[in-house]
């Protein structure tokens, strides 16, 4: 008992740094968008399942912090978000550690997460993806730790509440199931336990579904999902120039990098070069990270 309360602590202050980390950055009051539908919708308690961005899962909790004293209910419901997010850094905090023993791996790990731009941007704002990742890290956390209460069973009501808020989170479900597997074979969990935790998932999106049954049809094809031939050219090339706006840092680590290995090198005679990175604006107004070279 003294080693579990010990384990809770640490994954204790973490949670109370990410937040009041995020709390620090949080929208203020209304948004616009998805953001201002959610947050009306937790204001008023809307939990119709009219269409797939419905999310009725969310707005359940959602309006209950739509309810607290503080702020206006905007406010509220990004404060819901940023709770969400916190606990997800926690827990995955708590996940690295126990897979790598290392404490300053969990905090490396877990800072990553919470200030990676996507995970950032939507913890500080009301959006419905940061209470997935709470409870895709909460049922991680909790299937390998069958020692903390609730054990695979609380793991499965966890991923089932991710699947039923959003139904990305299918893509989980075989890495879960190896998980499971490997764990009772290696006799960390008991069989029993497995199959306990597959029926809790399945009686939760059950539940879900009766409570909140959706009144909408989705016509889901492979075909709407495979790309056109002459697009794909198209598609690359977007997607470098996004991956290039939001991570400025790869290309300008390898030319220094380069700068690295051309000074351990040695000059060539009299010659050394100089190499540095900068952002450059095109003509569009688009921002991009360049690189220059000079030789002295």
């Amino acid at each position: 008992m003294r080693a579990l309360n010990q384990g809770k602590i640490p994954i204790l202050l973490v949670f109370i740094l990410a937040q009041a980390f995020y709390i620090c950055t949080l929208a203020p009051t209304v948004l616009w968008g998805d953001d201002a539908m959610y947050q009306r919708r937790a204001a008023e308690f809307d939990v119709r399942n009219d269409n797939p961005w419905d999310h009725p899962v969310w707005v359940l909790p959602a309006a209950l912090f739509a309810r607290i004293p503080v702020g206006d209910p905007a406010f509220r419901t990004n404060l819901f978000t940023s709770v969400c997010a916190a606990l997800a850094v926690a827990f995955t905090f708590g996940l690295v550690r126990r897979h790598t023993s290392s404490v300053g791996a969990g905090i490396l790990g877990a800072g990553a997460l919470g200030v990676s731009h996507c995970f950032w941007t939507h913890a500080v704002r009301t959006e419905v993806y940061s209470l997935n990742l709470f409870a895709l890290a909460l049922g991680l956390f909790l299937i390998t730790h069958p020692d903390w209460g609730g054990g695979v069973a609380a793991a499965g009501l966890a991923l089932g509440a991710a699947v039923a808020n959003h139904v990305m989170m299918l893509i989980v479900l075989p890495a879960f199931l190896i998980i499971g597997i490997d764990r009772v074979v290696r006799r960390e969990i008991r069989f029993t336990e497995g199959i306990g935790g597959l029926l809790v998932f399945a009686l939760s999106l059950s539940a879900a579904r009766l409570l909140l049954p959706p009144t909408y049809s989705l016509d889901v094809r492979a075909i709407h999902f495979l790309p056109k031939p002459e697009a794909i050219p198209g598609a690359i090339k977007t997607f470098l120039v996004y991956l290039l706006l939001q991570f400025p840092t790869p290309p300008c680590s390898l030319r220094l990098s380069e700068w690295a290995q051309i000074e351990a090198a040695g000059p060539s005679g009299s010659h050394s070069s100089r190499c540095s990175c900068s952002i450059s604006s095109s003509p569009s107004g688009m921002t991009f990270p360049t690189s220059t070279c000079s030789t002295i």
